[in-house]
């Protein structure tokens, strides 16, 4: 069955991962015409696919579909491929860069209405306040996107950012709120079949129970989890070894707690690990410390403070450190147990100076983006000022074309009544001789042009310079017979416009059709209304 990509955009923003579209999303790549803004919204979702797989395929496809959204000036796809650029921005850690994209994403998405991009940008914007060190910016900014995703029935995109909120309330330690966020995760992953995120939710859950001491329901919660985790998934399958060791740990099965962890080990063997390894390497030197095995507790501290400076992760790092001094301390080498607590010192400061320096960033960027949303606010209120009288003109110039139906009509009655009266009056008679040689010079397809050409344009000033542009072949009578269908204007009215037969107007289309090269099928009218 073929699926168009309005069935796959609506899939992918309610209810389905991304994953299960991949087939078809290739398929339609395929097959659509390169430039068209269909292939810009497949290169978009595509993008997303790739995003954390490989990140150099992801970009093109967003830098594609953002070229083809300028051309067309399709802001939808504009505000898509924008995110979708600030995303791959802030997975190479350009913060700026990715906050100055996902603010301008955010700004376009809510100008045309685009609620999901809306929502999924305010959400990204979430994970670079936290970045910068905000933490109150990003449960402010998750709040406003759940609110967008509630509204628009974006369940799927809902489920995710009930399930970070849960996060950030879980790390300020409002572990009720984190558990009442991650409940509502779950609850709607599973009315959706959403497997991926169910898994995620119920160990976020574990979490929680295990920082509110309910062991019970985090051993529940793991083996509801181990039961239909795909052996592949190493990821979630290394959450689920380690929360299992703190639960062995807090029970003081020590052997049980190690074999945990080195199951851990193992499987977090994925791209990016290193920060997770560092954890679990640091899990299993508190465990040695307590269980009065400070050599071995050295060798697994030292790993973690490898693992945590590949990672390049502050947190990790100092916890590394601090797990460092411990182990030296409980060796008894005080002169290595103070060089690294120096170093530990040294990098909270450091971390300290850092998210200050962050922090300042962050709202300078943020006022700069303040300003141009004003500028843009000014902006929208010229254009719907411009709207407002643009439509007045529109209004004008549909009550003028009346006008002008009504007086070709009378005009088209007054030559018929003049040209009886010609017929039934002497041929020989001067004055009836001046009336028909002007009724045979009468120029019917002039009538009444000069003065709706010149109201049409106020209204449509590009239209008809667009028009000639891409179709120079038109003839005069072809170009004003598409002013006229662009007005919505049937052949009839155009017909008694102009002063001509129905059937001449009906050739003229025909002819139109031909040099725009539309197929069968096509609405005339509809494709000169959304000529750009």
């Amino acid at each position: 069955m073929v699926t168009s990509i309005d069935e796959i955009e609506q899939k992918h923003y309610t209810v389905m991962p991304i994953d299960r579209l991949y087939p078809e999303l290739q398929r339609l790549y395929s097959t659509t015409s390169k430039g068209s803004s269909d292939r810009a919204r497949v290169s978009v979702l595509l993008g997303t696919y790739f995003e954390t797989r490989e990140n150099a395929t992801a970009a093109k496809l967003y830098e594609e579909a953002f070229r083809i959204g300028n051309r067309v000036n399709d802001r939808k796809i504009l505000s898509d491929s924008i995110l979708g650029q600030a995303k791959i921005a802030f997975l190479s850690g350009r913060l700026s860069d990715s906050l100055r994209l996902a603010t301008n994403s955010e700004r376009i998405s809510f100008a045309c209405g685009h609620a999901h991009c809306e929502a999924s940008s305010k959400s990204l914007l979430r994970t670079i306040s936290l970045s910068f060190g905000s933490m109150e910016t990003g449960i402010d900014y998750l709040n406003r996107a759940i609110r967008l995703a509630e509204l628009n029935g974006y369940l799927k995109l809902r489920a995710i950012i009930e399930s970070d909120i849960s996060v950030l309330l879980l790390m300020s330690g409002e572990l009720d709120k984190a558990r009442e966020h991650a409940l509502s995760a779950r609850n709607i992953s599973e009315s959706i079949g959403l497997e991926s995120e169910l898994l995620k939710v119920k160990l976020r859950l574990g979490s929680i129970a295990l920082e509110q001491h309910d062991l019970t329901q985090v051993i529940d919660l793991i083996e509801q989890v181990r039961g239909v985790l795909p052996p592949e998934n190493h990821s979630l399958w290394c959450v689920t070894h380690t929360l299992m060791g703190k639960v062995h740990e807090a029970k003081r099965r020590y052997d049980k707690a190690e074999t945990e962890f080195r199951a851990a080990l193992a499987l977090a063997d994925y791209v990016n690990a290193e920060r997770v390894r560092s954890n679990v390497h640091t899990h299993l030197a508190e465990l040695y410390l307590k269980t009065k095995k400070p050599e071995a507790a050295l060798i697994e501290a030292l790993a973690a403070l490898s693992d945590a400076e590949t990672a390049q992760d502050s947190y990790v790092r100092k916890e590394a450190l601090r797990c460092v001094h411990d182990c030296y301390k409980a060796l008894g080498q005080y002169k290595e147990a103070h060089e690294y607590l120096e170093r530990y010192n040294a990098l909270v400061v450091e971390s300290d100076t850092a998210l200050l320096k962050n922090r300042l960033e962050y709202h300078a960027l943020k006022s700069e983006y303040e300003k141009e949303k004003v500028k843009s606010e000014e902006k929208t209120k010229q254009s719907d000022l411009l709207r407002i009288k643009l439509d007045y003109k529109e209004r004008e110039l549909t009550e003028k074309i009346r006008h002008l139906l009504r007086q070709a009509e009378a005009v088209r009655q007054f030559r018929d009544d003049l040209r009886s009266l010609v017929r039934r009056s002497p041929s020989d008679d001067p004055y009836v001789k001046d009336i028909r040689a002007r009724l045979s010079s009468f120029t019917e397809e002039e009538l009444n042009w000069q003065e709706f050409e010149k109201e049409f344009r106020e209204v449509h000033p590009d239209f008809l310079r667009t028009l000639t542009a891409k179709y120079p072949d038109l003839t005069q009578m072809e170009q004003r017979i598409a002013a006229m269908l662009r007005m919505e204007l049937k052949s009839f009215d155009i017909a008694r416009l102009f002063c001509v037969t129905e059937r001449a107007v009906e050739f003229h289309r025909l002819n139109l059709r031909k040099k725009l090269g539309l197929k069968r099928g096509q609405d005339l009218a509809k494709v000169l209304r959304d000529l750009k």
